[in-house]
């Protein structure tokens, strides 16, 4: 059982009263940009959209484009086949060439004939999440404990961080070599619109 002094206690009520929450769990939990973020201790993460995954060389992909050591950040796009989706590949300065650090997969109205376009017919995450999925769907796929940091009548976030510190993610820390794993998922009236994850820059 946790046991609170005063000040942490009236904090805890505070934060409950300020910030939009449908629920808070006291155990393992941190402040991050003002949010209050439950810490998973098995440290699930989703690190793959169809056969495009983080941290690994998609040079293949992007071409003989220097994506930089030392920035700035370097974004490329791409576009499904019914040019309703588009995939964002985000690279970090400091990381390692052509070696994508985040994900952003967008449902689009207007296709930009610059992007370059790709024979699939959604983008996929690695656990089967895609644009389309309802707010159910999405938490049983990745069984987290997510916080529900925005909520209106018809939209909904859900916000999902990882401290790669943590004792219990040591595998994950060693082989991307990053501190901190986040995730967000925008429901419009219960039905995905937008998702991304990944590494984000230190």
């Amino acid at each position: 059982m946790i046991k609170l002094n005063l000040s942490t206690a009236i904090l805890v009520l505070l934060l409950c009263n300020i910030f939009p929450f449908k629920y808070i769990e006291l155990n393992n939990n941190t402040l991050i940009n003002n949010y209050l973020v439950k810490y998973q201790s098995d440290c699930l993460i989703d690190t793959k959209i169809n056969a495009y995954t983080l941290e690994t060389d998609l040079s293949e992909l992007i071409g003989e484009i220097d994506t930089g050591n030392s920035g700035p950040d370097f974004h490329y796009i791409l576009c499904n086949k019914d040019l309703n989706e588009e995939l964002i590949l985000l690279f970090q300065p400091g990381r390692i060439r052509n070696h994508c650090s985040y994900f952003t997969v967008k449902r689009i109205d207007v296709f930009d004939s610059a992007i370059k376009k790709v024979n699939c017919e959604h983008f996929t995450s690695g656990s089967g999440i895609m644009i389309g999925c309802d707010i159910e769907q999405v938490k049983s796929r990745l069984n987290m404990n997510f916080i529900d940091a925005y909520i209106t009548k018809d939209t909904t976030i859900l916000n999902y961080w990882v401290d790669l510190n943590n004792e219990a993610c040591f595998d994950i820390a060693k082989k991307y070599n990053m501190p901190l794993y986040s995730a967000k998922y925008v429901f419009i009236k219960n039905v995905l619109i937008e998702f991304e994850f990944g590494f984000p820059y230190p």
